[in-house]
């Protein structure tokens, strides 16, 4: 994202974009630790204890509010996450204080954690109140098409503080001030007359259009090239000094969506795998992750699998596992196992079917079985044989990964990681079901290869555990085709 300059005055000189993080961060960051220390100074009486609470408690909040993860996507940790810094700043309070023998510091730092959660719970209200009242308008530099799917995509992905304008055409001459000032499609970020986002004028026009429509962000949807980086040029030069930034379509859907837009991504997206600064390591720290969250659930779990391997071998007297050959890192095959949750011919040719939430061939104990994800299970032994991790995309079947290779390029990549018990893909999206599900998953696994870290591993492993708890299904709505394929990226097929 290119920072600009935000010196204009009027209604415009506090964009949304920083009315937002402004209001974020007082309300869940500097309100909460505040309030804490107001009441942690009425107890603990010494200054030097407070300030020690309120500093380690505005670190650590700090360090949250900057982190890589996309926790706005993350419906649960997203959540408990932000309990963290008022309670890691009582720990280091309560450390110093039981070093030097101060009595009553555990409850009056109990309470004064408690006043932050409060105030946090209130400062998390009045953010969210804000940003549907001040929303950050957007406005896409590029095709009609990709407006339009981008418009649909916010709206299925239910994000606070978002909307989309209107498009501006990079081509064409210009507009009036009138056409500038009144989209031709009626009301701006609305459908027009064919059904489209509204046109809300030309490039040429553009800082006469970012003013009258008070756009605070400009997406370009461009592929590389000279009219790309003339529109780039362009809102340099025209808007410097207009509070609004741009950032590239891909970017945005990275940064916001939390997935990669295949149909407005090219193999230029692919580079930082080759960066200097790219590590793709970490195969020690992650194998003890694996090793020791498989071994902790393996015996936890055990139980649970006992109950449900009598419960299958009751109903129709079939086999209680179900094993099937899978892809896994690097292109390998190994044989996955799992608890079976269908009819013991359930597919009777051989041939691969894609399987859906609510499949016929599902027995009734494999529906509660899937439904808690208790059939996912046995994949701990995968786990701990090293063919699988604990976060990862999740293993497919030879033959679907050949069809799927033959339509999609770049889905073989997502072979340069294990494969997953669960992952950013399957918390976000749940069963693919269809070749158009896949793509729409891959997106995801692209998104997590770049940004997979032990940190973003545990946020995913709690989102699954929470949705098994809850018996959550995650049925994510598919943007517009052209969003997630894109024409450029359908192969044909080979005769």
């Amino acid at each position: 994202m290119i920072s600009l300059s935000t010196q204009a005055s009027g209604p415009q000189a506090m964009g949304a974009l920083r009315a937002q993080r402004l209001l974020e961060t007082i309300g869940c960051l500097i309100g909460p630790a505040s309030a804490a220390s107001l009441v942690a100074i009425g107890h603990l009486g010494r200054l030097s204890d407070v300030a020690l609470f309120g500093a380690a408690t505005l670190i650590a909040g700090s360090w949250l509010q900057r982190a890589r993860q996309p926790l706005h996507l993350l419906a649960f940790s997203g959540v408990w996450l932000w309990a963290l810094p008022p309670l890691a700043g009582a720990v280091v309070a309560g450390a110093v204080c039981e070093a030097e023998g101060v009595q009553g510091a555990t409850g009056s730092l109990a309470l004064a954690v408690a006043m932050a959660w409060l105030v946090f719970l209130l400062g998390a209200w009045v953010t969210v109140r804000f940003k549907d009242e001040r929303q950050i308008r957007l406005a896409v530099i590029g095709t009609a098409d990709y407006a339009d799917s981008l418009a649909a995509d916010l709206g299925n992905s239910h994000l606070h503080g978002y909307f989309l304008a209107g498009r501006i055409d990079p081509q064409g001459g210009g507009c009036s001030e009138e056409a500038a000032l009144e989209p031709a499609g009626g009301v701006p970020g609305e459908p027009g007359p064919r059904g489209e986002v509204s046109s809300i004028g030309s490039l040429a026009d553009l800082r006469q259009i970012v003013r009258s429509h008070r756009i605070d962000l400009l997406v370009i949807a461009l592929k590389p090239g000279p009219q790309r980086s003339e529109a780039a040029e362009t809102v340099v030069g025209e808007c410097w000094d207009l509070p609004v930034r741009m950032i590239d379509g891909t970017q945005f859907c990275e940064k916001t969506l939390g997935y990669v837009p295949l149909g407005a991504a090219d193999s230029a997206w692919f580079h930082y795998l080759m960066h200097p600064s790219y590590t793709a390591g970490w195969s020690l720290s992650k194998r003890a992750f694996d090793l020791g969250f498989a071994l902790m659930l393996a015996v936890l779990s055990a139980p649970l699998l006992a109950v449900a391997a009598v419960a299958i071998k009751l109903h129709d007297g079939g086999p209680i596992l179900h094993r099937q050959r899978r892809v896994g890192e690097g292109g390998r095959e190994f044989t996955m196992v799992k608890l079976r949750s269908m009819l013991p011919d359930a597919e009777r040719d051989g041939t691969p079917v894609w399987c859906s939430s609510d499949d016929e061939r599902i027995t009734p104990v494999g529906r509660v079985l899937r439904r808690t994800h208790i059939d996912e299970l046995p994949q701990l032994w995968n786990v701990l044989r090293g063919e699988m991790t604990m976060v990862g995309p999740r293993p497919e079947r030879p033959q679907l990964v050949t069809e799927l290779e033959g339509q999609f390029r770049y889905y073989e990549r997502r072979h340069l990681m294990k494969p997953g018990l669960t992952g950013w893909a399957q918390v976000r999206c749940g069963y693919a079901g269809s070749d158009r599900g896949s793509a729409w998953k891959l997106c995801h696994d692209l998104y997590y290869l770049k940004h997979r870290s032990i940190w973003f591993d545990l946020l995913i492993v709690a989102e699954t555990l929470r949705a098994t708890v809850a018996e959550v299904q995650t049925e994510l709505e598919c943007p517009d085709e052209r969003l997630i394929v894109g024409d450029g990226l359908v192969r044909e097929a080979v005769s």
